[in-house]
């Protein structure tokens, strides 16, 4: 599996994940977020587990109810 292109940005309001997978179509996605987890599955892209890199972003915060 190939770990896709990806950035992070945060505002006030919203964490924004971009990934970048030009060999794969919309309706063949798989993702997963919940809390802190997150997982995305485009064959033959995978990505996990990146809440190390939200802890990176200016003015991260857990919330302790999601």
């Amino acid at each position: 599996m190939i770990t896709p292109a990806f950035e992070l940005t945060q505002d006030p309001n919203f964490l924004t994940i971009k990934i970048r997978v030009p060999y794969a179509r919309a309706s063949e996605f798989d993702i997963y977020f919940e809390g802190e987890d997150f997982k995305f599955y485009a064959k033959p892209y995978f990505l996990r587990q990146i809440d190390t890199s939200w802890k990176n972003c200016r003015g991260w915060q857990r919330k302790s109810n999601l």
